[in-house]
């Protein structure tokens, strides 16, 4: 069995689930316990997109970048591709907001904005701040 069967396997599991004879009260129970699941999972898939880029992995695909083996072999827009990189490379960095998430201390919507607050402080005309200052309204 491969390392992303078991995944596959679980998946096919939700997939074939009668939802019809769960009671609201299981559905909730069912809906916060994915919410958990959803959060390791994405913790887990920036950790190893941080190391993968530290580690200039994409060079073995012939790209020039990250984003680029992003966009092309994960199918994913230039701005979410651009959103995981730079999110995996500030939890590499601040590895106790990485943890604090990944243990469910605070949601992933906290941990992007941590991120994405803490990238901004360390290069203020990255192309998130300056999106924002464009579409912001004049004083």
């Amino acid at each position: 069995m491969g390392k992303g069967d078991a995944l596959k396997l679980a998946i096919r599991a939700l997939e074939t689930e009668d939802l019809e004879s769960l009671s609201p009260e299981d559905l909730g129970e069912v809906l916060i316990r994915l919410e958990d699941i959803s959060r390791s999972f994405e913790a887990e898939r920036v950790r190893r997109l941080g190391v993968f880029d530290e580690r200039k992995g994409y060079v073995l695909f012939d790209h020039p970048s990250t984003v680029s083996f992003l966009r092309h072999h994960a199918r994913m827009s230039g701005s979410r591709a651009n959103r995981l990189v730079s999110m995996a490379r500030m939890a590499r960095k601040l590895r106790s907001t990485f943890l604090s998430w990944k243990h469910g201390q605070i949601s992933t919507d906290q941990a992007h904005q941590l991120f994405r607050a803490a990238e901004q402080m360390e290069n203020p005309r990255s192309s998130t701040s300056v999106a924002r200052r464009r579409s912001s309204p004049p004083p």
